[in-house]
């Protein structure tokens, strides 16, 4: 379905909305640990550029099918996070010892991957407040995480494609 670049560029605001809506998410202690980038145009086609590549290489075929999602996507909210230790004694969660031994090993806490679920529930939610189809795919972040669109401190864990339409592009697919 083509639509008007005034609608494109209304959900496109709707993306900076659920950025937003990601950002101020209630967080593990109030860390900073979130951060999001939105793509569109030029960029978001290389990205699915890449996630069909990935399918190819890998022989993962649901990426290829994802990447036709993002290039009848209007746009794509990007949620990454930092490797923020939360300093919780013995949480037991990341199978180190504690959170010298997990920084020591340069992971992520598993407090910053209960963040971005919060972060992506809250965009999403978001979204759909306006109508607006979309889809978290796994398969996007890792396309992000290989084109290198976050900073080096940041891995993107999860993207939602945005689109408006008479039918919503992410629920038959095949």
């Amino acid at each position: 379905m083509k639509i008007s670049k005034e609608l494109a560029n209304t959900v496109k605001q709707i993306a900076g909305m659920m950025k937003i809506a990601a950002i101020t998410a209630p967080k593990t202690k109030g860390m900073d640990d979130i951060d999001v980038k939105i793509v569109s145009g030029e960029k978001m086609l290389a990205l699915s550029d890449k996630m069909e590549s990935i399918g190819k290489r890998d022989g993962i075929g649901f990426f290829i099918r994802d990447a036709g999602n993002i290039r009848n996507s209007i746009a794509v909210v990007l949620i990454g996070a930092r490797k923020i230790q939360a300093g919780i004694k013995n949480c037991d969660f990341c199978d180190y010892m504690n959170c010298e031994e997990n920084k020591k090993h340069n992971s992520f806490c598993t407090f910053n991957l209960i963040d971005v679920g919060i972060a992506t529930g809250a965009a999403a939610e978001t979204a759909s407040k306006f109508h607006v189809d979309n889809r978290v795919m796994y398969s996007v972040a890792r396309a992000a995480n290989e084109l290198l669109i976050f900073e080096n401190d940041i891995k993107c864990f999860t993207g939602i494609p945005i689109s408006v339409s008479s039918k919503n592009i992410y629920f038959d697919r095949k």
